[in-house]
């Protein structure tokens, strides 16, 4: 689970760090501590309002944090294991909470001073991240494996090069002002929308820089498939994902980059969800670099950290095929506001600082500061051009200057460096045979299973939500439990509007098509409405979730009472829906020669005999291990 999940499932992000302290505050008792009944009874004071099966998987979900999270912070020298100290819970619940950067910090920072001096301890520090650091980890188990490092450990190492930092010694007091100034640079906690940066800090894992360092002007072009558009088609589809305030954020370029790949079929070889996360890290990189040497530093949009406009799509058309002179006249164009055919010397400088730190990101060995570079350039420029300081320089000059003889070398040579990576790659391919190749060619046509899947998840967006993410968006439109065939379709535009589709076009119209097929797959009797949990549970094995999650959440809102369990009932009614969603983007009937209803019937029956159950009933453990492959797209 994301940290942004949690904040989202808890709605703590609603709420001030204060507000929520309260709520936990009314549970707490004299030695200042909370019970499991406690936390459970403040975690569900914040739970929204529904009714349903929605409401019970809200309450379920409330109990699985009042077991899971809360014994995270029951620490082994605790003499009762059902209860845990009110200012560390809160202190790692902090990190969920809505509010400004420096109210949550003051909000943190009063957890600690409780005699009112206005400093706190290097002790009161280590304990406040240590709460942090256990709920990081409670949600990314890997990570503290990974490091073999305990919350206590971390949490006391990085308080102890704080003070250092700061310039403390270990009896010190820490004023307020030096936590605040700490806590904002640190990056323990980012504003709304930022979570990001709460990542980012766990300890093991490659920074997002790091892993895109090692990729290739090649492998970057695959990856975006910016390879394939034409300059001027990626300039107007770029145009129609950026917001009207000119800023471009990471969710905005991801976004993008999903768009250049739906619009050219992509296909990835570990699965959408990695292509997915692969996006994502380089979304952020690029904006980040731009951050980093920028420009406004620190500009944000209404969604986080954002860039110019201009900057991000100067680079993006260094990255578009073509000639290195058309693409400098696309850019120059991005640059000429006023459509004057003319840039100033300020405006040739920042259209160069664009392609510079685009070099710079690639390789920083060769450029030390992007923007002094770029200075230097714009000064030859008008210098060899004969203008004067305040001079402009037009397109057709610019172009003649920027098309100079080792600019024309530089375009032969890296010509023949892609044809020579192309015969390499056809080399290690190998050639087949006629046969072979008419045999390769039919493959091509007859795609598997798993690949029409896939070409069903991406067609309808499915890719780019979870399926907590699916029951939210499903559940909001069936108040009472049902859903309509048009409320689905508009769920269904909804998701693909997530993922950066347009409403409009062929895709779109292909998508609503199986969207019409699916829904009818469930309403058998011809009613006109479904149960909103079938479908969840059915398209689940498209979302974008780990096979764990998709059958946890699954497995919830079928358990009618509540007691943890599935009859056999219970369960093929589940493994059903999962079955007519493949059934339908799959064709499976034809390849079984049996209805998905005799197949789940067949399957579940075939799982509770081999699982062995003595009471009739399953376990979320034991389907866990039965249907993880299923849930997981391989059939």
């Amino acid at each position: 689970m994301a940290l942004s999940d949690l904040r989202k499932l808890t709605t703590f992000k609603a709420y001030s760090s204060e507000d929520v302290f309260d709520v936990f505050a009314q549970q707490t008792d004299y030695r200042g501590m909370i019970s499991r009944q406690g936390f459970y009874s403040a975690i569900c004071n914040f739970l929204s309002p529904t009714e349903g099966k929605l409401q019970e998987y809200m309450f379920e979900f409330a109990k699985y944090l009042s077991t899971t999270l809360f014994n995270s912070y029951i620490s082994a020298e605790s003499e009762d294991e059902e209860l845990v100290d009110f200012s560390e819970i809160c202190s790692g619940l902090s990190v969920l909470c809505g509010g400004s950067r420096d109210d949550k910090a003051r909000a943190a920072f009063s957890l600690f001073d409780v005699n009112g001096t206005s400093t706190i301890s290097l002790f009161d520090l280590s304990v406040y991240l240590t709460s942090v650091f256990r709920l990081l980890f409670w949600l990314r188990p890997a990570v503290q494996r990974q490091n073999r490092i305990t919350a206590e450990e971390l949490g006391v190492k990085t308080s102890r090069e704080a003070f250092e930092e700061i310039g403390l010694a270990d009896d010190d007091g820490l004023t307020f002002e030096q936590f605040k100034n700490w806590y904002e640079e640190s990056g323990v906690e980012g504003e709304d929308g930022e979570e990001e940066e709460v990542e980012e800090v766990m300890p093991g894992e490659e920074s997002p820089k790091t892993l895109i360092k090692v990729m290739s002007w090649k492998e970057i072009r695959e990856l975006t498939k910016i390879k394939d558009y034409d300059i001027s088609d990626m300039i107007d589809i770029f145009v129609s994902n950026v917001y009207s305030t000119g800023l471009v954020d990471v969710a905005t370029l991801y976004r993008f980059f999903v768009n250049l790949n739906r619009g050219v079929g992509f296909q990835d070889a570990d699965g959408s969800s990695n292509l997915h996360e692969k996006l994502k890290i380089f979304s952020r990189s690029f904006i980040e670099i731009f951050d980093d040497v920028s420009y406004e530093k620190g500009a944000k949009s209404a969604r986080g950290r954002s860039v110019k406009f201009t900057d991000v799509v100067c680079a993006l058309i260094v990255l578009c095929g073509g000639e290195k002179t058309a693409k400098m006249g696309h850019a120059f164009n991005i640059y000429d506001h006023d459509e004057d055919g003319y840039l100033s010397k300020a405006q040739i400088t920042s259209l160069m600082k664009s392609i510079f730190v685009l070099q710079k990101f690639m390789d920083p060995s060769k450029m030390d500061d992007p923007e002094e570079v770029a200075r230097a350039t714009a000064n030859e420029a008008w210098e060899q051009c004969n203008l004067n300081e305040a001079g402009e320089i037009s397109l057709d000059v610019f172009i003649k200057w920027y098309s100079t003889p080792d600019d024309e070398e530089d375009d032969e040579e890296e010509e023949e460096q892609e044809e020579q990576e192309e015969d390499e790659d056809d080399e290690e391919d190998g050639y087949a045979d006629e046969e072979e190749e008419e045999r390769e060619e039919e493959k091509r046509y007859e795609l598997s299973v798993k690949d029409k899947l896939e070409a069903t998840k991406v067609l309808l967006g499915l890719g780019s939500v979870t399926v907590d993410d699916l029951l939210e968006i499903l559940s909001e439109s069936a108040p009472d439990g049902s859903l309509g065939k048009p409320s689905f379709l508009k769920c269904l535009q909804n998701i693909a509007a997530l993922g950066g589709a347009p409403g409009y076009g062929t895709n779109f119209d292909m998508a609503m098509e199986v969207g019409k097929k699916i829904f009818d797959s469930f309403d058998a009797a011809g009613t006109g409405r479904v149960d909103f949990a079938e479908l969840t549970s059915g398209l689940s094995v498209l979302c974008n979730s780990t096979a764990k999650e998709k059958i946890i959440t699954t497995f919830t809102i079928h358990d009618g009472d509540g007691d943890g369990c599935l009859s056999l009932e219970e369960t093929t009614h589940f493994v059903t829906s999962v079955l007519k969603v493949l059934y339908e983007c799959a064709d499976l009937e034809s390849a079984f020669g049996i209805s998905p209803y005799e197949l789940a019937a067949i399957t579940t029956q075939q799982c509770f005999e081999e699982v062995q159950l003595v009471d009739g009933l399953i376990s979320i453990g034991e389907l866990l291990n039965y249907f993880s492959p299923l849930l997981g797209g391989e059939v």
